[in-house]
């Protein structure tokens, strides 16, 4: 099974099956050496998952199963660079350049994820399939679903106004992995659809929050999300994707003013002064004139 399946199949089946019971988080953090480490967690709701019948140490062994799986499938991905003679310097670099972690389900935690952690962009862009190899062909792991790596990759950067004295600028846009969840096909199905209709629609996908969270080594950077603070110079972003609709993009930018309109402004306010000078010396010429005029 394809490692993309995987992923996204795991996603649908929380967001199908375990109804008001889970907090899903996909998150990205970038450091400052420019290593990434992307990390799908699920919190699970004790209380709730009790409620329906489920044992939440069991659901909890069951995501593990699920994760561990993906985990054997990138293992088993790094192998292809290893079978072919020309590509085993690439697979000397993945083996150790791209780590997957699986935590282990507990009894005192209602919590698991996976991450895989990339040593640099280029690991990153191996395994996304956004880097070449040179008179060689090689299958990407799996479809990125996370947010503005790619787009930083492929230097897909915009400017847009912000109001009339601010513009935006190296202003990315992403949909995030809800867009992914909901459009995702495999063998001329989609599996969004198929669950739902599987499970009677006998859910709300709002009632499961899915959140987004960007992590960047820029205190100048600004966005569209949530929630988000600023920290020893790295910026965290946090986007609420559940509640948001279907058009929504999350977007980071830097800020700068618009040079035309303060230099407009500028002139504008320069002619004000002048004319206000204008006014103040021809009423005090006035005001001489008079005195003069009574003292003679």
């Amino acid at each position: 099974m394809k490692i993309k399946k995987l992923f996204v199949l795991i996603l649908i089946l929380f967001c199908t099956i375990f109804t008001g019971c889970a907090n899903i988080e996909f998150v990205r953090f970038v450091d400052g050496n420019h290593a990434i480490q992307d990390k799908f967690v699920v919190e699970l709701d004790k209380d709730k998952l009790n409620e329906k019948g489920y044992s939440m140490f069991e659901v909890l062994k069951d995501i593990e199963s699920d994760f561990v799986n993906i985990k054997n499938s990138i293992e088993d991905w790094k192998k292809q660079f290893q079978v072919n003679p020309d590509l085993l310097y690439v697979y000397d670099m993945v083996k150790d350049g791209i780590i997957v972690d699986v935590k282990p389900a507990r009894n005192d935690s209602n919590s698991i994820y996976l991450s895989i952690t990339f040593s640099n962009l280029s690991m990153f862009g191996l395994f996304y399939g956004y880097s070449t190899i040179e008179n060689q062909e090689y299958t990407k792991a799996m479809e990125d679903v996370g947010p503005f790596i790619s787009k930083m990759i492929e230097e897909e950067y915009s400017t847009e106004e912000l109001g009339l004295m601010l513009y935006k600028y190296s202003l990315l846009k992403d949909d995030g992995i809800l867009a992914s969840l909901k459009d995702f096909e495999y063998d001329g199905e989609n599996y969004y659809v198929n669950y739902s209709e599987y499970f009677e629609g006998d859910f709300e996908f709002s009632d499961v929050e899915v959140s987004e969270i960007f992590v960047y080594p820029d205190d100048r950077i600004y966005g569209n999300a949530d929630d988000g603070e600023v920290i020893s110079g790295v910026s965290t972003f946090k986007w609420v994707l559940s509640d948001k609709d279907e058009n929504f993009q999350m977007e980071i930018y830097k800020m700068a003013p618009n040079a035309v309109n303060w230099y407009v402004l500028a002139i504008i306010i320069s002619c004000m002064v002048v004319v206000v000078l204008f006014i103040i010396m021809f009423l005090k010429s006035k005001q001489n004139v008079k005195g003069k005029s009574e003292n003679e």
